[in-house]
């Protein structure tokens, strides 16, 4: 079994980086003595070691999570640019998100929606894509009366590209 103990201890005798200690210690089957050799040279190296030492990670293609998480990301930027571009015309008074029992979560001022997008957009694209995975809606009411949800105005945007 490979511990962050036994990584750091090779790191420190070694001077390797984490990757090629990860890939000696799994070449090693956790054997940190026989990784340190490897390391040093002092063992013959399986063919497959450097291989795996000398991986692209910046080509490496995307994991399902990492897609998702991306996806996720972009949908709740395009939410946040959709309250953003219906504020900026100047009519919106509050925005609400409800969850999937039409019971409010969260009643803001758009005013106070603006700031808080401003200053803290990480945390309101968090709290955008834990809203996207629990099915909430987001209503923007005008000061005329009219409720936009914002999932369907993205919707109908991106039709009209």
């Amino acid at each position: 079994m490979i511990t962050m103990e036994k990584i750091d201890y090779v790191i420190s005798v070694t001077g390797a980086d984490y990757t090629v200690v990860r890939d000696a210690l799994l070449a090693a089957d956790g054997d940190v003595d026989r990784a340190i050799r490897l390391i040093m040279g002092e063992e013959k190296k399986e063919e497959n070691f450097e291989e795996k030492a000398d991986f692209d990670f910046k080509n490496a293609k995307k994991t399902k999570a990492e897609d998702f998480a991306d996806s996720i990301t972009n949908i709740g930027e395009e939410i946040i640019d959709a309250v953003k571009e219906i504020w900026e015309k100047g009519n919106a008074t509050k925005l609400i998100v409800m969850d999937e029992n039409d019971e409010v979560i969260l009643n803001v001022s758009m005013n106070l929606g603006a700031i808080w997008t401003v200053i803290a957009p990480l945390a309101s694209l968090m709290g955008v894509g834990i809203g996207l995975l629990s099915r909430w809606e987001f209503y923007i009411y005008l000061d005329d009366g009219k409720v936009i949800n914002v999932k369907d105005y993205i919707t109908n945007k991106h039709r009209m590209r």
